[in-house]
């Protein structure tokens, strides 16, 4: 009962979790998908319309300023304010200029008297120029300063926002003879811009506009420009602003985001309300589905528990053949797959213990033929150290074919390989040198038995025909709960390709006659303890060879 509970748990929880993650997946997507709707349709046109129109208030202005400044030194113009007649060739001049310009604007032409020689403006409009305060209060400046470039509020009539205007003086030899003024119009108040937008001075004054939204009274723009995203009486809206010019002229767009907000609460509202419910609708009819899911399981259960209990099963309605049937499969299958395992491990253990001492049980027959040889003549010059020699290749033929246990402590390894040394010194006499480097707290660790003579019949066997003199060297560490064994000799090395053969070996994926020793160490190696053991081979040419072990410290399975 305990164990249908939890099952019917891990199904309710399941269910509950995956409901979940599906809803969130789901919101999700509407998250994403919202948001990249928004920055197609709002950020991604907002900012490429700011762009626009700063580059081109940017240009524009640069061609104002140098254009009123270039048809100041027109010499038609100079005579025409000197003269106080405007003919069609100035007349030309200073409507093509105007016909030129990507932002429209208007001109006036005035003589040293303030009086309007030419200009584009209505008649009633050039009236109200020539006796504003404005004219006599610039004429005045561009006296003083020659070039002036800013904004100024009311100018004309109907105007709700500051004008912007370039204006320089005429001269000849340091004499003023009159004045030429560009007023820029509104000119993004015919746009078809999605945006709202307006370009501020930098005093905030409005100097065009596609809307009167936020000018206050005195034609200043009342927004904060800080921030990308604003609220204003209750309305958010999503703007850019940029400077440009020396002037600081403003360039700010704006777009109502409105509906994007609303889109997301309602979203995420009703988006929350169904998760409720289905949650709700998920708890409720699992239950219900899990009783009639699980009810010829728990039948099935039943029937198991009974017969391992040695009761007979209650004659129920629940207890159906069909599930009696797969009740009686179950015991059989159990049986032979218990059957089978056991018959599989013993065969394996079997297997694998023949593998280990095949492999224990190849000795080097030919260093038994020299080590013979090398008893004929002893026999001769020195029977007293032949009588040795023999005493020794016994202990190594008893010890080599001394099927016992698999592993020994590794002092027991390190008196057979003392035997073998001295054996191979009596070969090779000073051609040979070794050192065992291994400590005491080490030497009674269980280690595969002959695992390390290989090694060093493998170094000899490669490198003292090669060489005048050769050294090895035996040495051992503990590393976290690993053995550590290096043999290490200074020979001829090994060269590149070769090495990668013998790693090839190694790693299973080809075979080689030669290196049988290194070979078969391997092998036991993982035998016994997994493909995650073994060696590894370093060597260098004409530097000499590296062999590391690496065992397991725990007890061998």
């Amino acid at each position: 009962m305990e164990q249908r509970q939890k099952i019917k748990d891990y199904i309710q929880n399941s269910f509950i979790k995956a409901t979940v993650i599906i809803i969130s997946f789901i919101l999700s997507v509407y998250l994403l998908s919202l948001y990249i709707i928004f920055n197609l349709s709002i950020v991604n046109p907002n900012k490429e319309v700011n762009e626009y129109l700063t580059n081109k208030v940017a240009q524009e202005f640069i061609y104002y300023k140098e254009g009123v400044k270039s048809l100041s030194n027109e010499e038609e113009i100079i005579r025409a304010v000197e003269t106080n007649t405007a003919t069609n060739v100035v007349n030309q001049l200073l409507y093509d200029f105007q016909h030129e310009r990507k932002i429209p604007s208007n001109f006036a032409l005035l003589n040293r008297d303030k009086e309007v020689l030419s200009s584009s403006l209505y008649r009633d409009e050039r009236e109200r120029l020539e006796n504003s305060f404005f004219i006599e209060n610039l004429t005045n400046n561009l006296n003083r300063d020659m070039y002036i470039e800013q904004s100024v509020g009311n100018l004309f009539e109907n105007s709700h926002h500051s004008t912007y205007f370039f204006s320089i003086v005429i001269k000849e030899e340091e004499q003023v003879l009159g004045y030429l003024v560009y007023f820029l119009e509104d000119f993004v108040v015919d746009s078809s811009y999605d945006q709202m937008v307006f370009v501020t001075d930098q005093f905030d004054n409005v100097i065009a506009r596609t809307h009167d939204f936020r000018i206050n009274n005195l034609g200043k723009l009342n927004i904060d420009t800080s921030t990308n995203y604003v609220s204003i009486n209750g309305y958010y809206f999503y703007l850019n602003y940029n400077t440009v010019g020396s002037q600081n002229i403003g360039i700010l767009t704006m777009t109502s985001i409105n509906i994007y907000r609303l889109l997301l609460f309602y979203g995420i509202a009703s988006m929350s309300v169904s998760s409720l419910i289905i949650i709700l609708a998920v708890l409720i009819v699992t239950p219900k589905i899990l009783k009639k899911t699980l009810q010829p399981f728990d039948t099935l259960v039943s029937i198991i528990s009974n017969q391992n209990n040695n009761q007979t099963p209650v004659d129920d309605d629940n207890v159906f053949d069909e599930l009696q049937t797969i009740h009686e499969e179950y015991n059989s299958k159990i049986n032979e797959i218990k059957t089978l395992i056991q018959i599989n491990k013993e065969i394996m253990e079997k297997k694998r213990e023949l593998e280990i001492k095949h492999l224990e049980a190849k000795f080097n027959p030919h260093f038994l033929y020299n080590v013979l040889e090398m008893i004929k003549y002893e026999i001769t010059l020195d029977p007293e150290n032949a009588s040795e020699i023999i005493v020794k290749i016994a202990k190594l033929m008893r010890y080599n074919t001394n099927f016992g246990n698999v592993t020994v402590p590794l002092k027991t390894d390190l008196e057979y390989l003392e035997d073998y040394f001295s054996l191979q010194k009596m070969r090779f006499g000073k051609r040979l040198e070794y050192e065992i480097d291994i400590p005491n707290e080490l030497l009674y660790i269980h280690v595969p038995k002959l695992i390390i003579q290989p090694l060093i019949e493998n170094a000899i066997k490669h490198n003292i025909d090669k060489t005048n003199k050769l050294s090895i060297r035996l040495s051992a560490h503990k590393f976290n709960s690993h053995l550590f064994i290096v043999v290490q000799d200074d020979g001829e090395g090994i060269e590149a390709n070769k090495l990668s053969e013998i790693q090839k070996v190694l790693s299973g994926d080809t075979e080689m006659t030669d290196h049988n020793g290194i070979r078969n160490t391997h092998n036991i190696i993982q035998l016994l303890y997994g493909e995650n053991y073994g060696l590894q081979i370093e060597s260098k040419v004409n530097r000499g060879t590296l062999v590391r072990l690496w065992i397991p410290l725990e007890e061998v399975d």
